[in-house]
């Protein structure tokens, strides 16, 4: 790691960093996934469904009277390991703000505590912006060959620092594409969204996707980036009937169901059912250990070293529980 520092100090300097905003976690942050930690190999989620039970009433039942299938069946957790790793030298502030200069004599020379705290703030607000957009976008296992059709304004799935596990939306296209063993997720359409009529047709046609068993569930909800939900607060807006002016913002709410608008989701990209953070939510994300994201390495680098390190290991990964009961409007495709 080099630090790039750039000054024209001439006087008294604040002494804590003013930092730029990030978008963070929202998709955890805002309860709309299950988050299983303590995984160290692979957590199992199994499934079960009975059908086909009912029949005529008989007074004395005979074995060739028994009906019913129990479909017995598991989506798998596997978390997959990376890791945050930087190195800096202290002595590339001496000529640094006085506040933050080292202190100490050569040998044992330290970064002050404030620059230090600092860093690491950015380290685990970087860390915790990059989770947001991986667990959408993130290809590590995932068999076939994802297109590059990305919408305006996209991340391409699995493309740069996006390949250490797998995210939600590579899963479900997984689950979706032509050969794939077991139920499928819904697709309710496919088209880029980038004008306030588009996205009222899309969120049309992914309500009348809903399988009508979960439309009633209280953890029911609409996962959307937020420029598709302004999107949508424009089209209320500028609507013939009641709704709010340019002074405020539309109900998070479509046809009685809860829009999430959430950083990190995929453009053009809606996905609709179960998500909380209970053990009913359709979207999980397993760990390995509840803190690995918030615990921090900082040590010299050995023993006869100027330089420190930062050091952080992690292990995630994403599932979709039951594909079935859930419904994606998604431009972007796999192919086998």
């Amino acid at each position: 790691m080099s630090v790039a520092i750039t000054s024209s100090y001439s006087g008294e300097v604040l002494e804590n960093f003013i930092v730029e905003a990030a978008t963070g976690n929202d998709t955890v942050d805002l309860g709309s996934i299950k988050v299983q930690t303590g995984i160290q190999h692979e957590y199992t989620l199994p499934t079960i469904k009975v059908s086909g039970i009912i029949q005529d009433r008989k007074a004395t039942p005979e074995d060739a009277d028994s009906l019913g299938t129990f479909t017995v069946g598991e989506r798998k957790l596997a978390p997959k390991d990376f890791m945050v790793y930087t190195k800096f030298n202290p002595r590339d502030f001496e000529s640094f703000w006085r506040h933050g200069q080292p202190t100490g004599n050569l040998v044992f020379r330290k970064l002050d505590a404030a620059v230090q705290v600092a860093m690491v703030s950015e380290l685990m607000k970087e860390l915790n912006n990059y989770l947001g957009t991986a667990i959408w976008h993130g290809v590590k296992t995932v068999t076939g060959v994802l297109t590059t059709v990305t919408p305006t304004d996209g991340v391409e799935l699995g493309s740069g620092a996006y390949n250490k596990f797998d995210g939600l939306l590579p899963r479900i296209l997984e689950d979706f594409r032509d050969g794939a063993a077991g139920a499928k997720p819904i697709k309710s359409g496919a088209t880029e969204i980038d004008d306030t009529t588009k996205i009222l047709v899309a969120l049309n046609d992914v309500f009348d996707a809903i399988p009508k068993a979960i439309r009633r569930s209280k953890d029911l909800k609409i996962l959307l980036d937020l420029s598709l939900f302004d999107l949508y607060d424009q089209a209320l807006i500028e609507s013939n009937f009641k709704h709010a002016n340019y002074t405020n913002t539309n109900v998070e709410r479509f046809r009685g169901i809860e829009i999430v608008p959430t950083n990190g989701v995929p453009a053009s990209t809606i996905v609709a059912g179960i998500a909380s953070t209970g053990v009913n939510s359709n979207l999980w994300l397993g760990i390995d250990y509840v803190n690995d994201a918030q615990v921090l390495q900082v040590e010299k680098l050995q023993a006869n070293s100027e330089e420190y390190f930062f050091k952080m290991l992690i292990k995630a990964d994403t599932v979709v529980a039951k594909p079935a009961e859930l419904v994606f409007h998604t431009p972007y495709l796999l192919t086998v």
